[in-house]
């Protein structure tokens, strides 16, 4: 038999960590811009720039909060509108048999569809309300007919069968 070796599944799972947060860990490293000794909180990787306190704080920063976009510019390309006929410009190359349109259109293109939605989400709420109306008026006649019933119950007849000298009659009492 194969002696138990220790494998980390036969511990007892705990999610709380052995670590220090007060103190983080340092790794010594060279700046990459300027060449001074410096202790960063990571373990640097190859590949990836690291950077003193003070390179780090004098670097450029985007906060636009604007999507990164690659460095290459984006090519427009001349088109007619198919809506208006006009001239335009568009990000994209223009395919036969896809329509193109120039921003007012396409603009009012969008605000045509969401009219239509609007209107369609209209007529479905007129739909359901009248679904449930009927249903109502059909749960209301249901539980109405269950009251009459109930008021007018008439109570059910027995038989009951009376044996008199030998002979077997029937007899109905209310």
């Amino acid at each position: 038999m194969k002696p138990r070796t220790h494998n980390r599944l036969d511990k007892p799972r705990s999610f709380k960590k052995n670590k220090d947060f007060s103190k983080p860990t340092f790794f010594k490293a060279v700046c990459d811009q300027c060449g001074a000794n410096c202790e960063i909180p990571f373990k640097p990787t190859q590949g990836k720039p690291v950077l003193c306190s003070n390179c780090f704080e004098h670097k450029p920063r985007d906060n636009s909060g604007e999507r990164r976009t690659s460095n290459r510019e984006t090519s427009k390309y001349q088109a007619i509108c198919d809506s208006c006929g006009n001239e335009c410009e568009v990000p994209f190359k223009p395919t036969k048999g896809k329509p193109i349109f120039c921003d007012a259109c396409f603009e009012s293109k969008k605000v045509n569809e969401m009219d239509e939605l609007k209107m369609e989400i209209a007529i479905l709420n007129t739909k359901v309300d009248k679904v449930l109306e009927i249903l109502k008026t059909l749960f209301a006649v249901k539980k109405y007919k269950s009251e009459i019933k109930e008021e007018l119950e008439i109570p059910k007849k027995r038989k009951v069968v009376v044996n008199r000298d030998d002979e077997d009659e029937e007899s109905d009492d209310i």
